[in-house]
């Protein structure tokens, strides 16, 4: 079995190559690249059957960091969702083999299936249908998906979704990560995004003005919290990545640039009051209890999610009952978190409509001029 310094050798050559590269281009350039393109990520790699490897690049980390795990499962399951269907059903996407245009060529050739990042493109997985099971192992090429959201479905009704930034499955064999494959497959990768970005307009930050940035947070920026310590973490990303589908622009404080002259506590402040609202993850005890106190004494919105039946503690399970109408506790499980933050977002939505016609009746100065 390919050892865990092997796979971290090849990642370590293909994100520095990556980094190389990106600090060539025009800043222009380099923004329209999506988020796997910067220095730093979170990796998950997954040690398939037959000889396969998974690679998945969860988004912007303050530091590289690799979780390599075992996989027993057919490889399409560590990006699906699970559900109570039996992993027997015919794929709904065939892929063939790729080989090398020569024995000499350095690169992997790749298939991508890359969603339009101007939309949300949905793939939908009914009945007991596989996505497919990447067998790779007679291959000497990659499968990639990038930019996709995925849903399967539940016997009983439900759902559960994913949306991935990017994932692709390769062959687990030493000349397929060796140091020249991995950079290699780094100039492939991003010559190949260049071309997909020359023909998108993708939306990009820049902000001049102080108020400038207030507005444009505001107007679709949400603060997640919650514990992000071990696999905590990975409900959080999944959470960011539901509200990027909603069509909003979810903000992690670790993800943000530090201020050399600002605390933990004034960045994540700062960050709150630049938010349209912000979801808290509150199934397990963590820093969030402070943050919670940050968003009901300065009356953020807050939606407070909670896996049925866990809670943190029992110091900030009141607060939404009667005294504090701008918090709201909902409560999901795995085959409906899609559901219930569609519903949260929409009250707190809901809650913004009913603030702003507030202010605007109480202050003079807001009432548009009559004509």
């Amino acid at each position: 079995m390919i050892g865990r310094s092997e796979i971290e050798r090849y990642l370590k050559s293909y994100m520095s190559r990556i980094d190389t590269l990106v600090s060539q281009l025009s800043e222009p350039t380099a923004r329209m690249l999506p988020d796997r393109f910067v220095a730093h990520q979170e990796i998950r790699a997954y040690r398939g059957r037959h000889r396969v490897l998974g690679i998945e690049f969860r988004g912007v980390s303050p530091a590289t960091r690799l979780d390599v795990s075992n996989w027993t499962q057919p490889l399409d399951t560590a990006i699906l969702p699970s559900t109570d269907i039996p992993a027997s059903g015919r794929p709904v996407l065939f892929l063939k083999p790729l080989r090398k245009q020569n024995p000499n060529q350095a690169w992997l050739p790749k298939l991508l299936l890359v969603g339009d990042p101007r939309a949300v493109s949905l793939l939908d997985i009914a009945g007991d249908a596989r996505f497919t099971d990447f067998n790779v192992a007679q291959t000497q090429g990659r499968y990639a998906l990038q930019d996709l959201y995925f849903r399967r479905h539940f016997r009983n009704g439900n759902t559960a979704s994913k949306f991935v930034r990017y994932f692709e499955a390769i062959p687990a064999k030493r000349w397929a990560l060796a140091q020249e494959t991995a950079i290699g497959n780094a100039d492939f990768d991003l010559q190949e995004q260049l071309r997909i970005a020359s023909g998108l307009q993708r939306p990009t930050k820049e902000y001049v003005k102080v108020g400038d940035a207030i507005v444009q947070g505001r107007e679709k920026g949400v603060m997640v919290l919650g514990n992000d310590a071990g696999e905590q973490r990975q409900q959080i990303l999944r959470i960011r990545d539901e509200l990027a589908v909603l069509g909003y622009e979810p903000v992690l404080a670790r993800e943000e640039p530090e201020p050399a002259f600002a605390s933990l506590e004034e960045k994540v402040k700062a960050l709150l009051h630049l938010a349209r609202f912000a979801v808290m993850e509150d199934s397990t005890p963590g820093g969030q209890i402070a943050e919670f106190d940050y968003c009901k004494n300065d009356r953020h919105i807050l939606i407070v999610l909670r896996r049925s039946g866990e809670h943190s503690t029992w110091m900030i399970d009141d607060a939404h009952l009667v005294d504090i109408p701008y918090i709201r506790r909902f409560e999901y499980d795995e085959s409906n978190l899609d559901v219930t933050l569609k519903d949260a977002t929409d009250w707190a939505e809901s809650f913004l409509q009913r603030r702003s016609a507030a202010y605007e009746k109480h202050f003079p100065w807001r009432v548009p001029p009559r004509t």
